[in-house]
């Protein structure tokens, strides 16, 4: 991890770095390091949807920045041009993902972090 926290540090637009040690410090149980990394993340690069779906689905799991994460899941939304379902290629998110994770906010049978934590392992394996 600390070669990613250097390599964030000399390169901060690198949205790939960022990323990445955005996932270690989730593996490691930093959740709040890991929001910062994809805020920075979603700055340089604003009009990337998965990077949008991962913060809202972040902020969710933190549990007290729920307007947050819809206005971010609502922009993953707005920004993804993959259709069908599928990952597109280039790393957009697809529609019917988003769509999984705001319906999982919206759902008030099971709690929004156990909804979105859901949602995330679905999409991207293991959160821990």
């Amino acid at each position: 991890m600390r070669e990613l926290r250097e390599a964030a540090r000399l390169d901060p637009g690198n949205t790939v770095f960022r990323v990445g040690l955005a996932d270690a410090l989730l593996l490691h149980g930093e959740p709040g390091g890991a929001i910062e990394q994809l805020e920075a993340a979603a700055a340089a690069e604003p009009s990337a949807p998965n990077l949008r779906y991962k913060l809202g689905l972040l902020y969710c799991m933190s549990g007290h920045r729920l307007h947050d994460a819809m206005v971010q899941l609502r922009a993953a939304v707005s920004l993804s041009g993959a259709a069908g379902g599928e990952r597109a290629r280039d790393g957009r998110l697809a529609r019917d993902e988003a769509r999984h994770a705001l319906v999982a906010l919206l759902d008030r049978r099971l709690g929004c972090v156990d909804a979105v934590a859901s949602v995330w392992r679905r999409v991207y394996g293991p959160i821990l």
